[in-house]
Parts: structure tokens; sequence; C-alpha cells
């Protein structure tokens, strides 16, 4: 249903608005990773990151996007 509807507008501002918060939390989070004595905070940024290597941001918000549907 989210690609359907990326496909019938692609021009939207919502996935270059999803993209560049992507980028932007990434990026931060690569020059700058969360100081926190949470050990599942740290994890989860690692795992992020980790995902952030392999997967576009697009494909990211368009997962959660289908949760939230789901």
């Amino acid at each position: 249903m989210v690609q359907a509807r990326i496909a019938k507008q692609p021009d939207a501002k919502l996935w270059s608005i999803c993209d560049q918060r992507w980028e932007v939390l990434i990026r931060d989070w690569r020059s700058q990773p969360p100081k926190t004595i949470f050990r599942f905070v740290r994890a989860s940024t690692n795992e992020l990151l980790q995902l952030a290597n392999t997967v576009s941001g697009r494909d990211v918000a368009i997962t959660v996007i289908a949760m939230y549907l789901l």
C-alpha cells in the first residue's frame, strides 16, 4: 500500500521530508553518537547505524509506515 501511494504521488513533500530526516539523524549519530547511560539506547543506535549502511532511508520509511498501517 505504501509503495502504491508513493507511485501515485511521487512528488509529495512527505517522501522528501522522511528522506531528509533520516539522513540528518544518521549523519548526526555518525559524527557524535548519543551519550547515555542506558544500554538499550546505545544498542539501538548501533543497530540503526548498521541498518543505514545496508538500506536507504526510503526503505526504512516505507517499512515504518507499513508497520503503522498494519
